[in-house]
């Protein structure tokens, strides 16, 4: 298992235990950017949304020493989006993340990080 995915896995029941209304927002205005990234076709907005999501899951349930580590490994991955032919099948990805998140389903939310973290 990778850095990244370990480090993203253990965040998880942390930041669902606190999870509030605000991140439920906060999420969903990120997923909006990568739609919107998906559906233009901007790989750099689609890109830099993905960190996001990723990151706020890290920054709210890990410590900031945590956040930093996952933040050097994140940014050297190479995102293989070539293995999704069409773009709109990213955002459906991290809709299902968000949305087990925001159910506040750790195994669901476990299940779809898994998913998609390769």
């Amino acid at each position: 298992m990778s850095l990244r995915k370990q480090i993203e896995l253990h965040a998880l029941p942390v930041f669902l235990k606190k999870f509030t209304a605000e991140d439920e927002t906060a999420l969903r205005d990120i997923l909006e950017t990568m739609e919107r990234a998906c559906r233009k076709g901007n790989m750099s907005d689609i890109v830099g949304s993905d960190i996001a999501l990723h990151r706020y899951i890290v920054r709210s349930g890990a410590a900031p020493e945590v956040e930093k580590v996952w933040l050097h490994v994140a940014v050297r991955i190479l995102m293989a989006y070539s293995r999704v032919p069409n773009h709109m099948e990213i955002h459906r990805e991290h809709l299902r993340i968000v949305d087990a998140l925001c159910s506040k389903n750790l195994k669901a939310s476990r299940d779809a990080l898994t998913a998609n973290l390769i």
